[in-house]
């Protein structure tokens, strides 16, 4: 995803992402209003031209509409948020479960795909070396 910096009024922002594609924005905005709920109209085109009009509001305790509006809520601040300057918080990071697995399953991976190279390459040596004999 491009990174985009607005500032003052925004009226629209177009990503292109490829198909069958799922994407995740980030939103850094401010200041919002105190609690709410703050609603962001969407529209989606297609490559083929189609578009998909994601701002139907949902109704308090009624059904969620076919193509329903992104929102989210706006709550306060926690007291000591966590908006931190890097001499404020000196913690070290600790790396983890799930960031160690990655790193051993990628550490297998290029063992693997090292041993693989290396049987290719013995075999068309050896195929190389028939040839040569006949």
């Amino acid at each position: 995803m491009p990174d985009a910096t607005a500032s003052g009024g925004y009226a629209a922002l177009t990503f292109r992402v490829p198909n069958e594609s799922d994407t995740e924005f980030a939103i850094s905005a401010g200041p919002l209003p105190a609690p709410s709920t703050l609603t962001l109209a969407a529209k989606q085109t297609y490559s083929d031209g189609e578009v998909s009009d994601w701002s139907d509001v949902a109704e308090a305790g009624g059904e969620e509409p076919e193509h329903p509006a992104p929102s989210f809520e706006v709550t306060a601040a926690e007291e000591g948020g966590h908006h931190a300057t890097a001499d404020e918080g000196s913690e070290t990071a600790t790396p983890t479960t799930q960031a160690a697995a990655a790193d051993s399953s990628d550490m297998l991976t290029r063992v693997l795909g090292g041993l693989a190279l290396v049987v290719a390459l013995a075999g068309a040596a050896l195929a190389l070396r028939g040839r040569r004999r006949a």
